[in-house]
């Protein structure tokens, strides 16, 4: 069965099992009757099969969503790559959980280069902007530096607007644990659903949500930012 083949599901029996893989075709199964689909589906998950999903080829997938994550997909798309952006929310896209500001002067000087190269992250903070300011105005004017405040919800809408919006770029919204490699060559990527998407190239933008954690006094719990899962799984593919 070939990666063209889309809504194809590879159903495997437990290799402990000692049983023949089982392959299902649900574009067959669809020509069926609703009982017959809805009964084979259901054998596969009695007897312990694992499921993965083969999607279509990618020339760049990039992981993950914050300011890195989204400035590299829209680059990649743009230049004409076939681009799939996957992250753990869709709702989340850009999200600012740690300061909800553009600018300084050290992050000032990333985003005018971002700006200069097409990005998107300065126009998303004039229009999300709530105030501006002119940092360090008792020293010299070598290090006065603009800072935007944003509007965190605003700031979302527009990047996830801009992502959907972009040709050659699909977004979908999955956790990834796995990277796959051939001849020492990264070919594509699993997500904890079981599904594999083929590529030349990926894009680790993680940011602080592998394997992260939060720490309340003695307290340490496995958490993302902002209330978000911490994002598993792929930190033991990277050490491997």
């Amino acid at each position: 069965m070939s990666n063209k083949h889309r809504f194809n599901f590879y159903m495997q029996f437990d290799a402990n099992s000692g049983k023949n893989p089982v392959i299902f075709d649900l574009k067959t199964l669809a020509n069926n009757t609703f009982y017959g689909a809805s009964l084979a589906l259901y054998e596969c998950f009695a007897h312990n099969m694992h499921m993965s999903f083969i999607s279509p080829a990618y020339d760049v997938i990039v992981v993950g969503a914050g300011h890195g994550g989204i400035e590299a997909a829209l680059a990649a798309a743009r230049n004409g790559l076939k681009t799939l952006l996957l992250t753990q929310s869709i709702d989340a896209i850009g999200r600012m959980s740690c300061n909800p500001s553009i600018g300084g002067i050290s992050k000032g000087n990333i985003v005018r280069e971002i700006d200069a190269l097409g990005g998107e992250m300065g126009k998303a903070a004039d229009k999300a902007c709530i105030q501006y300011r002119m940092l360090n105005r008792g020293k010299g004017p070598a290090v006065h530096s603009l800072r935007a405040q944003a509007d965190r919800r605003a700031y979302q809408e527009f990047m996830k607007h801009r992502l959907e919006t972009q040709e050659n770029l699909d977004l979908k919204q999955a956790m990834v644990v796995d990277i796959l490699t051939e001849n020492g060559e990264v070919s594509g990527i699993v997500t904890q659903l079981g599904a594999e998407y083929a590529c030349r190239a990926v894009i680790l933008a993680t940011g602080t949500y592998l394997e992260s954690t939060v720490i309340i006094g003695e307290n340490i719990i496995s958490s993302g930012p902002d209330g978000m899962h911490a994002a598993v799984g792929l930190t033991e593919r990277l050490r491997a």
